[in-house]
């Protein structure tokens, strides 16, 4: 009874380890696959009639119906 229930945490720790692994490398793939977004994200940010239809545009409202559009 005893080798069944060392057995038995054995293969619940190495399928925890396995999970958690995969779980890493699933992770590692999301970053990559958004990472050209975040870039042009980052990039617009810094466009100044970005910024400025951003904070001029009222919740609700549509930006080509702003001032600046």
């Amino acid at each position: 009874m005893l080798v069944v229930v060392v057995v038995y945490n054995l293969l619940i720790k190495a399928n925890n380890t396995e999970l958690r692994q995969d779980s890493e490398a699933i992770s590692l793939q999301v970053e990559k696959y958004f990472l050209p977004f975040e870039r042009m994200v980052e990039q617009l940010a810094l466009d100044e009639d970005v910024q400025t239809i951003l904070t001029t545009t009222k919740a609700g409202q549509r930006m080509r119906y702003t001032r600046r559009y």
